[in-house]
């Protein structure tokens, strides 16, 4: 069971017994306040009836006074009944009729009727053998309330009559019906009066149907008070017995009260009493609740966060507002939970470390691996394995230490087999590496990858870009140079040649003399960008001679004559052969077929066309937008019939300057009237072209062709190409 649920019965059996004990005391009081009020209703019952009867009482008394007289005491004495009959009738027919008295009787002392006012056969008599008796034993006025012997209870005073001699002859007694008495005592308390003989039989009352209604069963012997409910109405009943004069019960005094409307009130109060002691016990009960979850709250977090640690769970959230016990205890809790998520940051970081550092020395040792012979990369790997299962049962057992000592053997001994197969791969790797990198100045690297990887590679038939470039003006200039000097020259110059090549990721197949043959093409370039690359190659070539020619210049060691020094390149792309071609004591990597040749031809072209780089209709189609270039007129080279579209590249796209861009436009739509036969439109068109740049020989050329098949106009079947005359 939780502490505050124990608090909170604990606290609510407390104010329960607090309660229970109040009530008790009230129900005490209560009873105490109920006797006392039962005290007080019977002793008003009792002394309003002792007043009632004590003034009845007194009355009689008067009353026998007057009928007492020195003549009716001689008579009676005498026994002159006749006489006593006749003293007595005036003054009892007087009192009857005002209702003083409603019986009198006249004894003598042997106790004998001799006078009485009753009627009936035999007549009621009041006193009895008794009470005469005492009446003679002590001569004094007598006063009682008993019944007669018909049961009826009445209200009498007895006087003793003494004769002449002094001697007690008779006693004469007067009675009152109690009817009158019980209604001045109904009257008086506000209720019904009755008196009950010794059988619980009502005598007399006030109101006989409220009797049988109520059928009195009450203990006639003792006092007695009750509260009994009789349609729908609330009567309090009190009883106080009735003795004679010498002690004897006679018969119980009742008397009935309405107190509904009292008890109602009484109910209502008591109702909302219990309402009030059950809404409070509520209320408290619930103020405690609120109370103790609202105080017990950080403790609850502290047990929460316990078990959520004793699970090795931290990402609990503990709070602790409070600077009393329960918020200190919660403040340590956070504080450990703390001190578990630090612990848990540096497992994890020592664990991903150890991950990190395994995975490295796995990738290592596989990298070395692959650097044995088969049999023994066997051996390694299936060590590595053996490694890598027993951590993953390791890991599934939860037991990370488990099997490291194993794993430290198999470690050792793949080490061991690394180092042996190393030292002895060490010397190899380094001569290989040696060779590798001679040959490389020969061929270009990737071209060594490739053979290494295959030296019997086969021709392909594939899409390639061929570019060659030669040097314009270096048969003078080798005339001039001693031999040292003119390799020295040809080496920077083969170099500045290279770099734009290999750069733009072409392969450089051949050098012969001061021409720098190169491919692009699968698998060293990929098939959409080999002929762009081609050319941008080309426009980086001439750049790169160019400033190197600026520099030599500079330098004073070379005469004006190097100035002439420029390139021409002839780029072609096409279906070629590519493969590893030659003997089996000498072989080379290169492409075969007539796009290479195409390429050579237009090489050569450019002293023709007076252009220094031209490139084919495919070549261009393919290179796209990345290159801006001048269509010029279709040649047909030497072995071939049809004619080939070519082009003079111009620069790289967006770099052209915008008077060569005029001169294009103009050059284009002339070539355009050329093919036409529109002979002054194409003159005008190139006429223009000389008035922006005077010494363009393209222009020039076909502005004289223009001119001469103006004056001679070639037969229908002229197509406008120009064969070429030599390779």
């Amino acid at each position: 069971m939780l502490l505050r649920t124990r608090v909170v019965l604990i606290v609510a059996v407390a104010f329960l017994l607090l309660t229970g004990g109040l009530i008790v005391a009230s129900w005490q009081r209560e009873r105490l306040v109920e006797d006392r009020r039962s005290e007080e209703t019977f002793q008003t019952q009792t002394l309003l009836w002792s007043k009632i009867v004590e003034r009845y009482e007194q009355d009689l008394r008067a009353q026998l006074r007057a009928l007492l007289s020195p003549a009716l005491a001689d008579a009676l004495d005498h026994g002159r009944q006749d006489e006593v009959q006749k003293i007595l009738e005036a003054d009892i027919g007087r009192l009857q009729s005002e209702r003083h008295v409603d019986q009198v009787d006249l004894v003598d002392d042997d106790g004998e009727v001799l006078l009485t006012t009753a009627s009936g056969f035999p007549p009621p008599t009041l006193l009895d053998a008794g009470t005469v008796s005492q009446i003679m034993a002590d001569p004094q006025v007598l006063a009682l309330v008993q019944q007669d012997s018909s049961r009826r209870f009445r209200i009498t005073v007895a006087q003793p009559v003494i004769g002449s001699s002094g001697q007690i002859s008779g006693a004469l007694a007067a009675a009152i019906d109690s009817d009158r008495a019980l209604a001045e005592l109904s009257e008086g308390l506000g209720g019904d009066a009755y008196i009950l003989s010794l059988r619980n039989r009502v005598a007399h009352g006030t109101n006989e149907a409220l009797a049988k209604q109520l059928a009195f069963d009450l203990p006639i012997r003792q006092r007695y008070i009750e509260h009994r409910t009789v349609v729908g109405r609330v009567y309090q009943i009190a009883s106080v017995p009735l003795v004679d004069a010498v002690g004897r019960v006679v018969g119980a005094l009742v008397t009935v009260k309405d107190v509904t409307t009292t008890v109602s009130r009484v109910d209502r109060v008591g109702l909302a009493s219990v309402l009030m002691v059950v809404l409070g016990v509520a209320l408290i009960i619930a103020f405690l609740i609120w109370y103790l979850r609202r105080s017990f709250g950080p403790l609850d977090d502290a047990i929460t966060g316990l078990n959520a640690l004793s699970r090795g769970d931290t990402s609990v959230q503990i709070f602790a507002p409070k600077n009393d016990e329960i918020g200190r205890i919660a403040a340590a809790v956070e504080v450990f939970r703390d001190h578990a998520r630090t612990i848990d940051r540096y497992r994890d970081e020592r664990e991903r470390q150890r991950r990190r550092q395994e995975r490295m020395i796995r990738r290592q040792m596989l990298a070395l691996a692959d650097t044995l012979d088969e049999e023994a990369r066997g051996e390694v790997l299936g060590d590595l394995d053996a490694i890598v299962q027993d951590r993953r049962e390791s890991e599934a057992a939860h037991d990370p230490n488990r099997g490291d000592e194993d794993q430290l053997t198999l470690l050792s001994s793949v080490l061991k087999q690394l180092c042996n197969r190393m030292l002895a791969d060490i010397a190899e790797r380094r001569k290989a590496e040696k060779i590798r990198e001679t040959f490389g100045k020969y061929i270009d690297p990737r071209v060594v990858e490739s053979l290494l990887l295959d030296p019997n590679i086969g021709g392909q038939q594939q899409v390639m870009t061929v570019s060659f470039a030669d040097m314009q003006g270096f048969t003078s200039l080798s005339e001039r140079l001693n031999p040292s000097e003119l390799v020295s020259v040809l080496n920077d110059y083969l170099t500045l040649m290279s770099r734009p090549i290999k750069d733009q990721h072409g392969i450089v197949d051949k050098y012969m003399g001061d021409a720098v043959m190169a491919f692009w093409g699968p698998p060293f370039t990929m098939d959409m960008s080999q002929a762009s690359e081609a050319c941008l190659a080309a426009l980086e070539q001439r750049e790169e001679v160019r400033a190197w020619v600026n520099r030599l210049m500079r330098s004073g060691r070379f005469t004006h004559e190097i100035e002439r020094i420029d390139i021409r390149c002839g780029i072609a792309t096409g279906e070629l052969i590519v493969g590893s071609i030659g003997s089996d004591q000498s072989r080379t990597y290169t492409v075969l077929g007539d796009t290479a040749n195409l390429a050579a031809r237009l090489e050569t072209a450019n002293k023709a066309l007076g252009t220094r780089m031209l490139i084919s209709g495919s070549t261009r189609e393919l290179a796209g937008a990345r290159i801006e270039t001048r269509e010029m007129e279709k040649i047909i080279v030497m072995g071939k019939t049809e004619a080939t579209v070519v082009y003079e590249l111009l620069a790289e796209a967006g770099k052209l300057d915008d008077h060569t861009a005029r001169l294009r436009d103009h050059f284009e739509m002339g070539l355009r009237r050329y093919y036409r036969r529109d002979w002054q439109g194409a003159v005008s068109a190139f006429e223009e072209c000389l008035a922006l740049r005077p010494h363009d020989a393209p222009s020039e050329r076909l502005l004289k062709r223009s001119l001469a098949l103006r004056a001679a106009p070639p037969p229908d079947d002229w197509t406008g190409a120009w064969t070429l005359l030599e390779k």
